[in-house]
């Protein structure tokens, strides 16, 4: 089981807005004309990744279990304390074998056994033990290209 050392990080001031330029309709792939031809609109990027500030979390995420599913080392996820896991969804979980932190997505098999399962060759899944800890659901991957 690959563990993250995960830097939990909450919301200081959930009133306080994060705006920033939208362009609500789009930017065209092949660019076919200027910037000024397009209106301008702000988004408040608190309303859009944070639903419930007082469950939310953000995560610095380390390690490269995810990295098949772009979810890379330095990367910041999103977390929702409220949201109920579910099958197909990435999730944090303490695991207390490891006592850590780890990122990786829930798998319900038939016979009632969760697994988490890792997004890296290199890695096997996990089953889940009754002293494991779930902590939340991810809700966005705000990943750094450059």
């Amino acid at each position: 089981m690959a563990i993250s050392n995960l830097q939990f990080c909450q919301v200081l001031d959930p009133e306080k807005k994060i705006l920033v330029p939208y362009y609500s309709n789009g930017l065209n792939a092949t660019f076919s004309g200027l910037f000024s031809d397009v209106a301008i609109e702000w988004i408040d990027l608190s309303v859009e990744l944070i639903k419930r500030p007082s469950s939310t979390f953000f995560c610095r995420v380390s390690g490269d279990s995810m990295k098949d599913e772009r979810l890379q080392d330095g990367d910041i996820v999103v977390v929702d304390k409220s949201l109920q896991y579910a099958d197909g969804k990435k999730v944090v979980v303490w695991i207390d074998d490891e006592k850590g932190w780890t990122v990786k997505t829930l798998a319900r098999k038939e016979d009632g056994n969760m697994w988490l399962i890792p997004a890296n060759d290199k890695l096997k899944p996990y089953l889940l033990t009754e002293n494991d800890i779930f902590f939340g659901v991810i809700t966005w991957i705000l990943h750094k290209e450059v």
